[in-house]
């Protein structure tokens, strides 16, 4: 049994959506169907997601788009797709809903986005369903609600709740072949909240879990995972086979191709994914799960995220002292900053946070040195004993891959590679699984340093 999940490029339009309903019928084990909300059907376009986010927003989301124009849009966009595939009524009643979305008064405008945001995948995955059924094909549409997906009430960044996978088990229908809008559920409260945007590979992955298929498949409009990223890399490798642990390294690292978190739901029962391309139906795409099978391969990927800066601590005997770390941590996650560190590179008396820069705002980072200074008895002006104007302006330069596992020489073809670029390594970060380093570059270096490592791997 597979659960199949398709983008938003997969459904832009008419002719996709056809394509996409053919990929389902011609395998038969193919009984979960999680769907996006239609993407670009070009360049010009913006999302729908983007568009219904400017709706609910009064036209504060999208620069020089109105409210009234993005209702248009979607409104166009939809008619003109249901019109393609015979699904008007199911249209017209989708529109009356998303009005009736707009005029609802909401206790909370984040509650307000939520719910006019995920009537794209919820229109699309009706009429899919309907297009289906005209086919002949034994299928239906599942609301999130009657299949027992309830999560938290983080609205825009929903959680499942642990109960919800049990209940799944129990009310997703078995018979048939089920269409399923993916990026949001309902809050125990009834309340429509949304997981991050790109959540529905989240919802595939959930799925899959309990379902207990036997593959996950994740189509998009890409040849599966490349080892690096197009227009940054140049000359990219395609990646047949990789684990879990290395999609979940270098999903973040602007890869694109998964949610970050759409690796839990699978990695916890060794479901396989597999990424394939709509557009490429030959193309077998990458398989992702707990063993790569592709033997002599040391690097899977590298990639980059800028954006970030740096703040070192410098502590004289700081080895010896408890808990440096743990009072530092908690001063920059104190809920007035509510701060996410990254990456964390120490020696014996210094400490390296690195962190996203949008995070820190001005008015923070005074207060927050003045904090590390009085908490761990630092002194100004004292090169022994300070801390640091964060470094603005960094990227974390990311190597993955298994094989670098008890793999002697690794590191030094990897600063190596830096080195012979003229590329200074400012921070690096191994984790104890060994199947990643994070080096910390300046920004402006960040492609430069990507194609480097990347060539010194994959020649």
């Amino acid at each position: 049994m597979i659960t199949c999940k398709f983008g938003g490029s997969s459904l832009a339009t008419e002719e996709r959506i056809i394509d996409v309903v053919h990929i389902v019928k011609d395998n038969p084990e193919r009984r979960y169907v999680v769907v996006s909300a239609p993407g670009k059907a070009n360049d010009q376009e913006q999302k729908v997601t983007d568009h219904l986010i400017n709706c609910s927003t009064n036209g504060t989301h999208l620069n020089g788009i109105s409210a009234e124009q993005s209702y248009i849009f979607i409104k166009d966009k939809f008619t003109k797709i249901a019109t393609g595939i015979g699904a008007n009524e199911v249209c017209q009643e989708a529109i009356q809903d998303l009005e009736r979305r707009l005029s609802t008064t909401y206790k909370t405008e984040a509650m307000k986005e939520d719910a006019v945001k995920a009537w794209g995948e919820d229109t699309t995955a009706r009429i899919i369903a309907s297009y289906m059924e005209q086919l002949g094909m034994q299928a239906r549409y599942v609301n999130p609600k009657d299949a027992g997906m309830i999560v938290t009430e983080e609205f825009g960044n929903a959680e499942m709740l642990k109960e919800s996978y049990e209940n799944m088990r129990r009310q997703m229908p078995k018979e048939g072949i089920i269409v399923f809008p993916g990026f949001f559920a309902y809050t125990k409260d009834g309340d429509i909240a949304t997981f991050s945007r790109g959540g529905s590979d989240k919802t595939g992955a959930i799925i899959s879990n309990t379902t207990r298929s036997d593959l996950y498949e994740n189509w998009t409009d890409r040849d599966g995972v490349l080892s690096g990223v197009p227009g940054i890399v140049t000359n990219p490798k395609p990646i047949k086979t990789m684990t879990y642990d290395e999609m979940n390294e270098l999903a973040d690292m602007g890869f694109g191709i998964l949610h970050p978190e759409a690796m839990y739901p699978a990695m916890s029962r060794e479901i396989p994914i597999r990424v394939r391309n709509t557009f490429n139906k030959e193309n077998e795409g990458t398989l992702i799960g707990a063993v790569s099978i592709e033997n002599g391969r040391i690097l899977t990927g590298v990639g980059h995220r800028n954006g970030y800066c740096m703040m070192t601590i410098k502590k004289a005997g700081m080895g010896r002292e408890k808990k440096v770390l743990q009072r530092t941590l908690d001063i920059m996650s104190d809920q007035k900053y509510a701060l996410s560190i990254d990456h964390i590179a120490t020696s014996r008396d210094q400490i390296s946070l690195i962190l996203e820069q949008k995070q820190l705002k001005d008015w923070m980072i005074n207060e927050i040195r003045h904090r590390i200074y009085e908490d761990l008895k630092l002194y100004e002006n004292d090169k022994l004993n300070s801390i640091s104007e964060p470094l603005m302006d960094r990227s974390i330069i990311l190597a993955v891959g298994e094989g670098m596992k008890h793999k002697p020489g690794v590191m030094q073809r990897i600063t190596g590679a830096l080195a012979k670029e003229g590329i200074n390594i400012e921070s690096i970060d191994q984790g104890a699984s060994e199947i990643s380093v994070a080096l910390g570059v300046k920004q402006e270096h960040s492609k430069q340093a990507v194609n480097a490592i990347h060539n010194e791997f994959f020649k």
